[in-house]
């Protein structure tokens, strides 16, 4: 992954994850306007998703790998809000089961709290996340929730990761 910043102030190109099969997924300017990246490791579907913060040069303040044993999290997307606060969506796979999967983190990269969506299908995901006003997320869903139709919804958390509503679209 290779970023180029073409302003006519600066000029730097910066690459990160060297070495490694790491496509990136998502860019969000950050709090302090530096940057957030997130995308996976692979082969073999992304075992590993990863999660870099820059300066606003494009330095590397911290990066983290996210995942956990014997399961593939591919996360999709990223948000973060006016406190720092990151919020991350995307799958855990095990057994060739996709369930969604949401990870709040402070603006030191700690993670604060993980919701996994358990679902009786096969391939669901989060595909979208935006932070909202109280400090909590809304998360967009998508998912062969039955076996005739495809479904979306919208998820809604806290601040503290607790289940506000959610609501399902055909």
């Amino acid at each position: 992954l290779s970023c180029f910043n073409t302003n006519s102030q600066s000029r730097w190109i910066q690459q990160y994850m060297d070495n490694k099969n790491a496509p990136a997924m998502d860019l969000d300017v950050s709090y302090d306007n530096g940057y957030l990246l997130s995308g996976w490791i692979i082969p073999n579907y992304p075992p590993y998703s990863w999660l870099i913060k820059t300066d606003v040069n494009g330095l590397v303040l911290w990066q983290k790998l996210l995942g956990r044993n014997n399961s593939t999290t591919g996360i999709s997307k990223i948000d973060q809000n006016i406190l720092g606060d990151i919020f991350l969506c995307g799958s855990v796979i095990e057994d060739f089961d996709a369930n969604p999967i949401i990870i709040k983190l402070n603006a030191c990269g700690e993670k604060e709290w993980c919701r996994e969506l358990i679902t009786s299908s096969m391939s669901d995901f989060y595909c979208d996340v935006v932070c909202t006003s109280d400090g909590g997320c809304a998360a967009l869903v998508y998912g062969a929730f039955t076996p005739l139709f495809n479904r979306a919804g919208i998820l809604r958390f806290s601040s503290d990761g607790d289940l506000l509503w959610q609501q399902y679209y055909h």
